[in-house]
């Protein structure tokens, strides 16, 4: 048996520069399901590298209460994406097609995904 610790705050930081490099409106947001310690770094991850481009870039984070409600995650998407939001960085399950979908949709919108976006 072995363990795994995966480091979020390094892979969402790249993210976070790659999102920064894409907004034309400086607001970013993270949704996930929950805020526990590894979401929370994942979020800082995504912050730090988003404002070591641009120092005035907002993220607005959102959290669903459940990582598989894809109604949830869609009506989340859109609340961030009218509220300015057109980067979208997402850490769900099941709802992360939902996320990807919804801003695809949008024209003025972006979309990153996570670990769960796997196809």
């Amino acid at each position: 048996m072995a363990s795994l610790r995966i480091d979020h705050l390094q892979g969402s930081y790249l993210c976070g520069i790659l999102g920064a490099l894409m907004t034309k409106s400086n607001q970013m947001a993270y949704i996930t399901a929950q805020s526990f310690q590894a979401t929370d770094e994942e979020l800082r991850g995504f912050e730090l590298g988003a404002k070591s481009i641009n120092s005035d870039i907002k993220i607005i984070p959102s959290y669903t209460g459940d990582w598989n409600d894809a109604a949830k995650a869609k009506e989340a998407t859109l609340a961030l994406i009218s509220a300015g939001a057109d980067v979208v960085y997402q850490w769900l399950d099941n709802a992360s097609p939902a996320v990807l979908k919804t801003t695809q949709e949008s024209i003025f919108s972006k979309s990153q995904g996570s670990l769960a976006a796997k196809t």
